[in-house]
């Protein structure tokens, strides 16, 4: 026994060395895992600037910040997907401008020091990127406040502050402010180096006459216009030599990033009339209930999409599909249920009615918090007896209130309707007391709020409304019915041609998105379908995908041409070449037709004959005549009545003559010339100055491997 009992330690004790090696083995193996994939995430790129990498983490971190921005300024947590995708593409531009813009300015020697940073921002003409920010606009006229943006300075790094709103909060009021002091500073340096470029660039005395002649004379001219497509195609013959000369000799012009072309199907997941029925028939199972229910609150929060609102309402806060019903019915009388819009059922409640109360109030407003709640509230009671004694409520706001968007102007948040206020405690006492009146509400993160009503509206009939609202949407059984015919869709084809057949045999329409950039957030207006694009690349020619959830539509995509990043090759661009060379021959028919006939004849002839007036060297767009740049440079050259040669123009053959011409008696003024146009200059040298330092920098961009 005692050998067995040996045996058995023994065996306990290696069984614990080898469990211990076992655990041992795996959390190291997690460890070196885990470690391998940071070390992947931190050596992954989204694109390459000048050759360098910008990394992910990186590019995530600026992504988190503009959104972060986004939100903060519309005050609102959930963005729609447009203006995802358009902080997505904008964080990728804000980094290769200031990449490229950075390590210019930096060879040449220029900055932005912190005093012309803080001039920018504090300043007497401070920067627009902060007066066009809402969060620095006073409510009540308006305008930019440079009082709020000194109080929310001061504010990062106030602890009573981040204790009120919360840590996280204040990071998010920091990140927010960084991100515009970075935009500032970056403006300014793009600025300093546009103005570098643009004094560089000189408008001569040449250039200057030139324009000047340019304008100088205007003619109105009678023209007779005979279109391309009056000439049958076949009527001409393309040379294939040439359409692959025209092609080289513009190379550089065809280059191009990856792009593909998607055929798809797409069922739109929409509620089928079993599930109108389905959703109607629930509410009626429950509309007695809900006209004798005791706990009216429990039951809407139950069975509502909507939770019950606790406040009297005045007219205009009603929905108007129910604002008769609820002023003229009793108390406890139900109307509905009735679909009422967006495809939503709705039963609705007079809770209590016979309420009269102002339509409106004017409050202002006193924030106080101190590090405990026994201290805030001793100053808040203070306060209210300073007040009470007849303190200025204006000036114990600006020296007191924490509310820094309504203490600069004596606490005043202005005109407010019941059905606009949050808290029941403030709506209930603020519609309540008499003009003149002041209370106090605790405020959850422990602050104290003193309120003043300033003045009453007009006194209202209101009500309180309890409204069951429930949107009918796709059941799983609809949802299903719809899955498994797309699934049919993806499973009996294998290339395009048994697709577009396929679909086609199912009744169902086939679209087509072309030129979809490998980067590109969505295909047409598919929402949620950049999952399509990536799947695209990530195929061949040919391939069928399986079924897509891209939002409130099923889809199945077919890709039917992919381009790599480079030259679009000469079959994809020969039919615009061709259009363009056949236009050339057509040209040469159409004049040897039109070849010395009058206006007259050629209006016999059906062709397009009207008058412009107003024309010179530099009109780009001419009425009637369109866009004819060499209408317009020949015709105020032209000898007065005297009929012109057929001139091949962009549409068509044209033949024209001048009937009047007008000479400008504006005198020549080198000077005022040469600041004409250096001031045109000016609107165009920032987006070509930076769009030439971002196609010098040979910008890669790859986003399409993450996102």
């Amino acid at each position: 026994m005692a050998t067995l009992g040996k045996l058995r330690s023994s065996m306990s004790v290696l069984l614990l060395v080898i469990v211990g090696l076992a655990l041992l083995a795996f959390i190291v193996g997690d460890f070196i895992s885990n470690s391998q994939t940071l070390r992947q995430d931190r050596k992954a790129y989204v694109g390459k600037v000048a050759g360098e990498k910008v990394k992910l983490q990186e590019y995530n971190e600026r992504l988190n910040q503009l959104t972060g921005v986004y939100k903060m300024e519309y005050g609102n947590q959930s963005l729609p997907e447009e203006a995802m995708d358009n902080i997505k593409q904008s964080t990728w531009d804000e980094i290769v401008n200031e990449r490229v813009l950075y390590k210019t300015c930096n060879a040449l020697g220029i900055t932005v020091s912190h005093d012309e940073l803080n001039e920018l921002i504090l300043g007497s003409n401070p920067s627009p990127y902060i007066t066009g920010r809402r969060v620095f606009m006073n409510p009540e006229t308006g305008q930019f406040d440079p009082n709020l943006v000194a109080g929310f300075i001061s504010n990062l790094d106030n602890d009573q502050v981040a204790q009120q709103i919360g840590y996280e909060e204040l990071e998010n009021w920091r990140s927010y402010w960084k991100y515009w002091e970075n935009a500032i500073k970056t403006a300014r340096l793009q600025e300093k180096y546009t103005n570098l470029i643009a004094k560089s660039i000189v408008v001569n005395n040449i250039e200057a006459q030139d324009a000047y002649n340019s304008n100088k004379v205007s003619a109105t001219i009678v023209f007779a216009a005979k279109p391309y497509v009056t000439v049958a195609d076949d009527a001409v013959k393309i040379d294939d030599a040439k359409v692959k000369e025209l092609y080289n000799k513009r190379k550089e012009q065809y280059k191009q990033e990856a792009n593909c072309d998607i055929q798809y199907v797409a069922f739109d997941i929409a509620p089928s009339k079993e599930d109108f029925d389905n959703a109607l028939t629930k509410l009626q199972e429950v509309r007695d209930e809900f006209a004798t229910t005791k706990d009216v609150e429990e039951f809407v929060n139950y069975y509502s999409e909507v939770m019950f609102d606790d406040v009297y309402l005045a007219s205009d806060d009603v929905d108007e599909e129910l604002r008769d019903f609820a002023f003229s019915a009793r108390k406890d009388s139900v109307f509905g249920p009735f679909l009422g819009a967006d495809n939503t059922y709705k039963m609705a409640r007079v809770v209590e009615n016979g309420i009269v109360s102002p339509d409106s109030v004017k409050l202002r407003h006193i924030l106080v918090f101190r590090e405990n709640k026994e201290k805030t509230k001793v100053l808040a009671d203070s306060l209210m007896a300073a007040l009470r004694a007849g303190s200025d409520f204006a000036e114990v706001a600006a020296q007191f209130s924490l509310a820094q968007q309504t203490a600069n102007k004596g606490g005043e948040i202005g005109w407010v309707r019941q059905a606009q206020l949050d808290e029941k405690e403030v709506s209930e006492k603020a519609f309540s007391k008499a003009a003149g009146e002041m209370f106090t509400v605790d405020v959850v993160n422990g602050a104290i709020q003193i309120f003043q009503v300033m003045e009453r509206g007009a006194m209202v009939p209101k009500i309180k409304l309890a409204v069951v609202a429930n949107s009918v949407i796709a059941s799983s059984k609809t949802h299903s019915a719809l899955y498994q015919k797309a699934k049919e869709i993806a499973s009996l084809s294998k290339n395009a041609n048994d697709f577009a057949k396929v679909a086609a045999d199912k009744g169902v329409v086939t679209a087509s998105a072309t030129n979809v950039d490998i980067n590109g957030s969505r295909v047409n207006d598919l929402k949620q379908s950049r999952q399509i694009v990536k799947w695209a690349f990530e195929n061949k020619v040919g391939a069928v995908s399986d079924v897509f959830e891209c939002d409130d539509r099923l889809v199945v995509a077919n890709v039917t041409r992919i381009a790599e990043k480079g030259y679009r090759s000469l079959e994809d661009v020969r039919p615009e070449i061709e259009a363009e060379l056949r236009n050339e021959a057509k040209a040469e028919i159409l004049k040897k037709q039109m070849a010395g006939k009058t206006l007259e004849a050629l209006m016999a002839e059906n062709c397009n004959v009207d008058t412009v007036a107003g024309i010179t060297f530099s009109t780009p767009y001419a009425g009637a005549l369109g866009n004819e740049p060499v209408v317009c440079a020949l015709a105020p050259r032209a000898e007065l009545n005297k009929l012109s040669e057929p001139v091949a123009g962009n549409v068509g053959v044209i033949v024209f003559k001048v009937i009047d011409k007008q000479e400008s008696d504006r005198v020549y003024n080198e000077k005022e010339e040469k600041a004409m146009q250096s001031m045109r200059l000016q609107y165009v040298i920032p987006y070509l100055a930076m769009q030439s330092l971002r196609d010098a920098a040979k910008v890669e961009d790859a986003r399409y491997r993450f996102y």
